[in-house]
C-alpha cells in the first residue's frame, strides 16, 4: 500500500466527517455548542488491492445530551475545522466547500412507550455529478457510501456499565438503548472500550420498501432528509452520549471515472452481518406457560429464532490475480456467518448455538435473510423473571494483522503518521427478552396407601390408592404403575394395569414359580395436564412374598348331595328342585360351565288351569324358603369372593339375600347381600370375602315373599334360578368343599 493511497481514503472520510458533522444554528433542537475536540481520527478497516480501496470509516462524531424535564436534546459536533486542515493533501479541494450546517440534524424528539425517541434528519452534502460536464472535484458521482449507522457509546457521570455474557466471552451495553439494529464491537479503539456498542441504521433496505428491495443500503449522492430513530430508555439513567456516524465505502474511481465509478458491493459494504433480528420463543405473544421457558421445566427446549441479514452470503470470492480486474458483484474474500450463538444468562452450561442456517439456499438480502433456529432449554432452572439473552453471528472472515495489508484499524494524531491496529473481530450482536415464568405444576404427591407392611402370600391382591395434584393448572393429574420397577430401566407403564385418573390400582403380585422371599418394587408415576406435562415418580413399595399361594375356584354344585338345612330359626329349605316341582321353590342348577348364557328367561312353575289358581295364591301368599351350601375350606385371600348368577320372576317386595357363617350351621349369618324385586336375570354378582376365612365357612341363599300372583284371573309366574356358583382367590391354603 503506498502512502499516497492511504491519504487518498483517509481524506474523503475526514471529509466527509466535517462537512455531515456539522451542527449548528440551522437546527433549533440542537442549538451550537462549542464542541470538545478529538486527538486523532481513526479509519477501520482499510483495503488497498489493485488501486481499489474500501473502508468501514467514520462519518462523523458528536456528543449528545438530552434534558428529559423538557423533552429537549442539544447533538454538538466533535470535530473542529482545525483538525480537518491537517487532512487536506494531494491538491485536493473538497474542503473549500462549505461545511453543511444542517445535513445532520435533530428532526424530533418524543416519547414512545416511556421512552425516549429522537428522529435524526441526514442528507448527502453532494449532489449527483453532471454526466454531461467533465468530471472534476466537485462533479463527480463517487461519493456514495453504504451501511450508515449511528453507534452509541454512553457517557455520564458515572458511566453506565455494560452486561457481561459469560458464555460469549463479551461485554455488551445492552442498557440504554431499545430496539437497536445491531450492536459491535468495530469502535473498540476508537472509544477506548471494547464492549460491543448498539447501533441504528441510517438506509436499511429491509423495511424502508415493501416489499424490500437491495439498494446495498445506500446512503446515495443527493439524498435529502433520510430520518431514521434511536430510542433510549431513559430508565437506565445516562444522559450524555457519543453518536458515531459509520460508513462503508469504496475508493471506486480515478479523476477520470468520477462519473462512471464501479462500486464494488458487497465488497464495500460491511463484512460482519449489518442487521440481526432476534424473536424470543413466545413471538409477540405475551410469554406465558406453554410459549416460554418454566422455571420447572430443565428439558424442554423453546426456539430461539435469528434472522441474520447480511450482504455477502452466497457471494464469489473474486479469482482474479489483482481484485481491481474483478467483477463488482465479487468479494475480496469469503464472508459470511459461521456460527450463530445463544445466551440467556445462568441458563445454560454451555452455549447453544448453530452452524448452518434452516434454509442454505437463502441470500441473506433485505427480503431473504438467513434464518437461524436454535432451541434453548432452562437447564439451570432458572428463577421466573425476564433476562437479556444474547445472540452473536460470527463471521468467518478472518480478521488479519496490519502486516497482511487490509483489514486493519488506522489512526493518525496528525494527518501524516499512521498508527495501524488489528480490527477486534467480524461479529454482530443483538439481545432480546428471555422471560421465564412460574412452570404449570408442581405435581404435589398427597397419600399413597397400600403398600404392605410385611410380608404377602403369592396371588395376593394389593389395593394401591395414590392421590396428587398439580399446581398452576395442572389438574388432572393422571396415574400409571410399574408392578417390576428397576431404578436402571426406568420406570415402565405396566398395560395390565391402564392408566387412570382416580389412583386405585389393584395390583395382582403373583410368581410362577413361587419362591418364598422374592421381592416386587411397585412405582407409580403421576403426570399432569401442564404442556409440557410434568412427571413425578412416586417412592418405591416393596413388596415381599413371604408365602406361595396360588389361585383357585371352588364351584358349588347343589343338585348333587346337596343337604337341607333347617337352623337357627330358618323355616323352610329345599335343594335341587328339578323344573315344574313345588310352584315358587328356589332352584339351584348346575350349568356351571356356560354361566348365565343358558338361562334363557326365569325359572316358571304355573299353578295349573285358572280355576285352580285361588288354592295356590293361599298357599303361596307369604313365603320364605333358605338354602345353605355345605361346608367350606376358606383360606385367607385379600382377593377372595363369591359369585353368581340369577334369574328372578316375583313381585317388587321379594328379597333375595346372602349370609356368611364362619362356625357353620351354629352361626352368627352375616348378611352380605340384598337384593329387592329384580325382575330379570343378573350375571357375575360378586361379593368380597376378603375379611372372612376358616374351615367352617357355610353360604346361605334366602329367597323371601309376601305378595299375591293371581293377577288378571289366572296364575302368575314367580321364582328364582340361581346358578354358577363360584368362590375363588389367591390362596397360601387349599379351597375345597368339607
Amino acid at each position: 500500500m503506498s502512502y499516497t493511497r492511504s491519504l487518498v481514503i483517509i481524506a474523503f472520510v475526514a471529509m466527509i466527517a466535517l462537512i455531515l458533522g456539522c451542527s449548528g444554528g440551522g437546527n433549533p433542537i440542537a442549538p451550537d455548542k462549542s464542541p470538545e475536540s478529538l486527538d486523532s481520527v481513526p479509519i477501520i478497516g482499510l483495503t488497498d488491492t489493485n488501486d481499489t480501496f474500501n473502508a468501514i470509516g467514520l462519518m462523523g462524531a458528536y456528543e449528545l445530551y438530552i434534558n428529559p424535564d423538557d423533552l429537549s436534546a442539544e447533538l454538538v459536533n466533535k470535530r473542529v475545522s482545525s483538525i480537518g486542515e491537517d487532512y487536506i493533501v494531494s491538491g485536493i479541494a473538497f474542503f473549500t466547500v462549505a461545511p453543511c450546517a444542517d445535513c445532520l440534524k435533530i428532526a424530533g424528539i418524543g416519547l414512545v412507550g416511556g421512552n425516549l425517541q429522537l428522529t435524526f434528519s441526514i442528507s448527502h452534502p453532494f449532489k449527483p455529478g453532471i454526466t454531461s460536464d467533465p468530471p472534476t472535484a466537485s462533479n463527480r458521482n463517487d461519493l456514495d457510501v453504504f451501511d450508515v449507522a449511528m453507534v452509541i457509546f454512553p457517557g455520564g457521570d458515572p458511566a453506565p456499565t455494560p452486561t457481561a455474557y459469560a458464555l460469549t466471552g463479551a461485554d455488551v451495553y445492552d442498557g440504554f438503548c431499545v430496539g437497536a439494529d445491531g450492536f459491535t464491537c468495530e469502535l473498540a479503539d476508537v472509544v477506548g472500550d471494547d464492549a460491543a456498542l448498539p447501533y441504528f441504521l441510517v438506509i436499511d433496505d429491509s423495511t424502508d420498501e415493501d416489499p424490500p428491495v437491495s439498494t446495498w443500503n445506500k446512503f446515495a449522492m443527493g439524498t435529502v432528509d433520510s430520518s431514521f430513530d434511536v430510542v433510549f430508555d431513559m430508565s437506565a439513567g445516562s444522559l450524555r452520549f457519543d453518536m458515531y456516524l459509520t460508513m462503508g465505502y469504496g475508493f471506486s474511481a480515478r479523476r477520470p471515472d468520477r462519473l462512471t465509478p464501479k462500486y464494488y458491493n458487497p465488497e464495500f459494504n460491511r463484512n460482519a452481518a449489518w442487521k440481526v433480528v432476534v424473536t424470543p420463543p413466545c413471538g409477540v405473544d405475551p410469554p406465558a406457560m406453554g410459549n416460554t421457558w418454566q422455571d420447572n421445566d430443565s428439558t424442554t427446549p423453546f426456539n430461539v429464532t435469528v434472522d441474520v441479514y447480511d450482504w455477502q452470503i452466497g457471494a464469489t470470492v473474486a479469482t482474479a490475480t489483482e481484485f481491481g480486474d474483478a467483477a463488482s458483484s465479487e468479494v475480496f474474500a469469503a464472508s459470511e456467518p459461521s456460527l450463530v450463538s445463544v445466551e440467556v444468562p445462568g441458563m445454560n452450561a454451555t452455549l447453544p448455538s448453530a452452524t448452518a442456517a434452516d434454509d442454505p439456499a437463502a441470500t441473506g438480502m433485505p427480503d431473504d435473510p438467513w434464518v437461524y433456529t436454535i432451541g434453548v432449554a432452562n437447564e439451570n432452572l432458572l428463577v421466573p423473571g425476564e433476562y437479556l439473552g444474547l445472540v452473536k453471528v460470527t463471521d468467518e472472515r478472518a480478521v488479519l494483522a496490519p502486516a497482511d495489508g487490509r483489514d486493519f484499524l488506522i489512526d493518525t494524531d496528525d494527518g501524516i503518521v499512521l498508527d495501524n491496529y488489528s480490527m477486534p473481530e467480524y461479529a454482530t450482536y443483538q439481545t432480546f427478552p428471555a422471560t421465564v415464568v412460574v412452570g404449570c405444576g408442581p405435581i404435589t404427591l398427597d397419600s399413597l396407601t397400600g403398600c404392605p407392611t410385611a410380608t404377602i402370600s403369592n396371588g395376593t391382591v394389593i389395593n394401591f390408592v395414590v392421590a396428587a395434584h398439580s399446581d398452576n393448572g395442572g389438574d388432572p393429574v393422571f396415574y400409571d404403575v410399574d408392578t417390576s420397577y428397576d431404578v436402571n430401566d426406568g420406570f415402565i407403564a405396566d398395560p395390565l394395569y391402564p392408566q387412570n385418573s382416580t389412583g386405585i390400582f389393584d395390583v395382582e403380585i403373583l410368581d410362577d414359580p413361587c419362591v418364598v422371599g422374592t421381592h416386587h418394587f411397585i412405582a407409580f408415576q403421576i403426570t399432569d395436564s401442564c404442556d409440557p406435562a410434568n412427571i413425578l415418580l412416586t417412592d418405591v413399595c416393596d413388596v415381599e412374598i413371604g408365602e406361595c399361594a396360588s389361585y383357585q375356584e371352588l364351584v358349588y354344585d347343589f343338585a348333587s348331595g346337596c343337604t337341607t338345612y333347617a337352623c337357627q330359626g330358618w323355616s323352610a329349605g329345599g335343594c335341587g328342585l328339578p323344573n315344574g316341582d313345588a310352584w315358587g321353590r328356589m332352584k339351584f342348577c348346575n350349568n356351571y360351565g356356560t354361566r348365565c348364557t343358558d338361562m334363557v328367561g326365569y325359572y316358571v312353575a304355573t299353578g295349573g288351569d285358572g280355576s285352580s289358581c285361588t288354592s295356590f295364591i293361599t298357599d303361596y301368599l307369604s313365603h320364605d324358603w333358605n338354602i345353605t351350601g355345605p361346608t367350606t375350606n376358606l383360606p385367607a385371600a385379600t382377593d377372595s369372593a363369591i359369585e353368581w348368577d340369577h334369574c328372578r320372576a316375583n313381585n317388587g317386595g321379594s328379597h333375595l339375600y346372602l349370609y356368611i357363617s364362619e362356625a357353620g350351621c351354629a352361626g352368627p349369618w352375616v348378611q352380605l347381600y340384598d337384593q329387592v324385586g329384580g325382575d330379570g336375570c343378573t350375571n357375575d354378582t360378586s361379593i368380597d370375602l376378603s375379611s372372612y376365612s376358616g374351615s367352617n365357612i357355610m353360604f346361605r341363599f334366602r329367597h323371601q315373599d309376601s305378595g299375591n300372583y293371581f293377577s288378571g284371573g289366572s296364575c302368575g309366574q314367580a321364582g328364582v334360578l340361581i346358578d354358577n356358583i363360584i368362590v375363588s382367590g389367591t390362596f397360601a391354603g387349599t379351597l375345597s368343599d368339607s
